[in-house]
């Protein structure tokens, strides 16, 4: 492959990492955005909007704190960073915890859902949300998914390269979409 494998996946992690802490961080800092696609049968929306954002800052830090460990696992000679990053108790713990975290990522992609299918369905809230239309709130589900096979991408170490390749593929399609929505 023309580039490394590896390397790609790191740098989407990081991208990753960096996108889930700063939506999360929106979250307080500008939380009427996400009010208004919290779906009205839904109790204490002002909550939710909060705890899906802190769950976002946090998951998103552990993904970026997994992927230091990693980075310098074969980079540094920092004794103390080799020393942690290569135990074998502590190495097998790191690999869990990037498992455990991708899962709950992947839970909290699935909780929120409801808050983009309440987009796609209702016109007020894509009316309040920005005036978006129906086809953009579509396209914006159908993402969805795509960030749900990348966070299971990002806690995994595939064998497979064809389907490291095809997830890098949508991890390199959700992070440029994404980025022109939030521009």
């Amino acid at each position: 492959m023309f580039f490394n494998l590896s390397f790609l996946k790191s740098v989407t992690q990081l991208v990753f990492s960096f996108f889930y802490m700063l939506v999360g961080l929106k979250h307080f800092t500008n939380p009427d955005i996400f009010l208004k696609i919290v779906p009205p049968y839904l109790p204490k929306k002002l909550e939710l909007v909060y705890l899906s954002g802190l769950f976002e800052i946090l998951f998103g830090f552990v993904m970026l704190l997994v992927l230091t460990f990693e980075l310098l696992k074969n980079k540094t000679t920092n004794s103390y960073f080799k020393l942690l990053s290569t135990n074998e108790y502590f190495y097998p713990k790191l690999q869990k915890l990037k498992f455990y975290n991708s899962l709950c990522l992947i839970l909290l992609l699935i909780a929120v859902f409801p808050a983009n299918y309440y987009l796609f369905s209702s016109e007020i809230a894509r009316e309040s949300f920005g005036s978006i239309t129906k086809e953009q709130a579509l396209i914006r589900m159908f993402f969805q998914p795509m960030l749900i096979a990348t966070a299971y991408w990002h806690g995994t170490n595939l064998k497979n390269q064809r389907l490291s390749r095809l997830m890098l593929v949508i991890a390199v399609i959700t992070i440029f979409y994404f980025a022109i929505i939030l521009n």
